[in-house]
């Protein structure tokens, strides 16, 4: 039912993920279907959503409209919740995880997704994620009874889907190695952890220094201090959900050490990234034996070459009159690769990019 250039697609998706439209797209078409897509959920919760355009423009629509509602209940996605808790390791028929007459009674089914034609769908979940699931769902067939014919077909495509998001995650945990052993060698403390302070890596410096203030659970990072704690997941969130701004957290230890500083900076990845959790880089302030060199900038934000230099010369002081003229290129140029490094970054001003720069070489 699927041609093997579908398959070939997939994997280049888990390491191109710009190409998940276009896979998602053939996906759909396949399926005679309305809506192909693959969404990442934390704690139950919607965290990111990729499709085909016509998928998504619907999936939007609802949001809209929920949106505009003066008066609405809480979101809570039970085909997601339903799906997760049966945990089956292949596809399944959408009635045979939440029947049609308990799907006219929820408010999202009833208001926004049946009136759609996208019940009943055909998904699955992958599990063995380090802080998410990930849930493919094909929905919208002109005969309802289609989606139990998918099963078998789409069950022969569930490995190839599991083979790309295990390489995705690979890829990612990869690129957070590459970031805590970039700062080892100018001499600072790193690592990159996930919203709930599962640690993907963790330089040798970053072990000695914080070992007095640390209490290790299960791999994931814990102050000892409860209230710093605290303190430290509010910012941890709120990198993740609302803020792309850094955060500090103060610690002090109860053995006499010299107060340290832990900056909070969210690495900013993709969104249709569906595999790779959402991460933060913890750098310890007040090590670095020398400056940031243009080929560290570039590893620690994903940058270009040419866009790390920018980087380096904006915080550096010089306007962007300066440096285009200086390069030789148009002031539109040199613009358009700034607004480059703030999307990459996270940063949304010229200015935090200085601080960032600056706290990072401290």
């Amino acid at each position: 039912m699927f041609s093997a250039s579908l398959v070939d697609e997939i994997y280049e998706a888990s390491i191109c993920s710009d190409k998940w439209p276009m896979v998602l797209d053939a996906l759909a078409k396949s399926c005679e279907a309305q809506l192909a897509v693959i969404a990442s959920f934390h704690g139950g919760h919607l965290n990111r959503l990729v499709g085909n355009p016509k998928g998504v423009a619907m999936v939007n629509a609802c949001y809209e409209q929920y949106e505009r509602m003066p008066v609405k209940p809480p979101p809570r996605n039970i085909r997601a919740l339903r799906l997760f808790e049966r945990r089956h390791f292949g596809f399944v028929a959408e009635p045979d995880f939440l029947p049609e007459a308990e799907a006219l009674e929820d408010f999202e089914l009833r208001t926004f997704v049946i009136p759609q034609g996208r019940y009943p769908g055909v998904g699955t979940f992958i599990d063995g994620f380090v802080d998410h699931n990930v849930l493919i769902s094909v929905e919208g067939f002109e005969d309802p009874a289609h989606c139990y014919r998918l099963v078998s077909p789409l069950d022969v495509l569930r490995p190839h889907l599991c083979r790309a998001a295990a390489l995705s995650t690979r890829l990612q945990m990869e690129r957070a190695g590459g970031m805590t052993e970039a700062l080892e060698r100018i001499g600072l403390s790193a690592a990159v952890v996930t919203r709930s302070g599962k640690a993907l890596s963790v330089n040798a410096g970053f072990n000695v220094r914080m070992g007095p203030y640390l209490d290790d659970v299960q791999g994931r990072i814990r102050l000892r201090d409860a209230e710093m704690d605290g303190v430290f997941r509010t910012n941890l969130t709120a990198l993740l959900d609302h803020s792309p701004r850094a955060k500090s957290v103060p610690l002090l230890s109860d053995k006499d050490e010299r107060p340290l500083i832990m900056h909070l900076f969210p690495v900013t990845g993709d969104v249709r990234d569906l595999f790779a959790s959402d991460t933060v880089l913890i750098v310890i302030a007040g090590e670095a034996r020398e400056q940031l060199t243009a080929p560290l900038v570039q590893q620690l934000f994903d940058l270009t070459p040419a866009e790390a230099g920018l980087a380096l010369r904006i915080a550096g002081g010089d306007s962007l009159e300066e440096i285009a003229v200086e390069s030789g290129k148009s002031i539109h140029t040199v613009r358009n690769q700034t607004k480059s490094i703030l999307m990459k970054t996270g940063i949304q001003s010229q200015k935090k990019l200085v601080s960032v720069q600056r706290d990072l070489s401290i």
